[in-house]
């Protein structure tokens, strides 16, 4: 799924237990994003979380994976 996300210096970006810095994010590392919509559709993230990624031979799950960074 790919959404436009807003971040602004209130935004906390996890990787664990230690908290990081936009510049530290790759592209399609993937990430859970907790925020609100603005009336643009864009998303405005109060938290990042940088997920490990998912195993290439993994099963389908029933919920939706995480986000790409891009």
């Amino acid at each position: 799924m790919e959404k436009i996300i807003l971040v602004s210096d209130a935004t906390i970006i996890k990787r664990f237990q230690d908290t990081i810095k936009l510049a530290d994010l790759k592209v399609d590392d993937y990430i859970v994003v907790i925020g609100e919509p603005n009336n643009a559709g864009q998303i405005e993230a109060k938290l990042i979380r940088l997920m490990p990624p998912e195993p290439k031979n993994a099963l389908p799950k029933p919920f939706p994976s995480p986000m790409h960074f891009r």
